[in-house]
């Protein structure tokens, strides 16, 4: 006959599939939620790293429109300096012209 401290140590069979499934389960949630924070902190990652590369392109693009901005002005300063040496120099070749 089975001693009775037998029988509590040792676990029937359906009790004991239904402790690993049980396990199991807690294993698989933890592995789930595991798997969900991580994706949460990869995406809060990827969201801070796209707002930082997002303020530096808007940074990189405010000094570009700046420097735009001062080539333009150049630009038309030495227009201004060339339309005046050209009228310059066409009212010596006139007076050269005139004076020969």
């Amino acid at each position: 006959m089975c001693n009775p401290k037998d029988w509590i140590h040792s676990p029937s069979t359906s009790s004991h599939r239904y402790c690993q499934q049980k396990q199991q389960q807690s294993r698989r949630y933890k592995v789930r939620v595991h798997c969900i924070v991580t994706r949460r902190r990869f995406e809060e990652s990827k969201t801070e790293n796209m707002e930082l590369k997002n303020l530096q392109l808007y940074l990189e693009n405010r000094n570009i429109l700046e420097e735009n901005e001062k080539l333009q002005q150049k630009a038309i300063r030495l227009r201004l300096e060339n339309q005046a040496l050209i009228s310059e120099y066409q009212k010596k070749i006139t007076s050269c012209q005139t004076g020969a």
